[in-house]
């Protein structure tokens, strides 16, 4: 970012994607830490593994996505 001109359409992108990524990147892991520190909540008994592997793997994946 320091080699670009500034005042341009260029610049401005990467200081808005930068403050986008580091607002994301804080936001899940201040999240993650404050869900290790409490704990998370625990599947019920009577929940198939098959849905709780679907679960868990949804939830990774939404972490991704972002």
């Amino acid at each position: 970012m320091v080699g670009t001109a500034k005042n341009t359409p260029e610049r401005a992108f990467f200081f808005n994607l930068h403050k986008s990524l580091g607002i994301t990147t804080r936001s899940n892991v201040t999240r993650s830490s404050a869900n290790h520190a409490c704990g998370a909540e625990r599947w019920p008994t009577t929940m198939p593994r098959w849905e709780r592997t679907a679960a868990v793997l949804s939830h990774r994946l939404f972490y991704v996505c972002l």
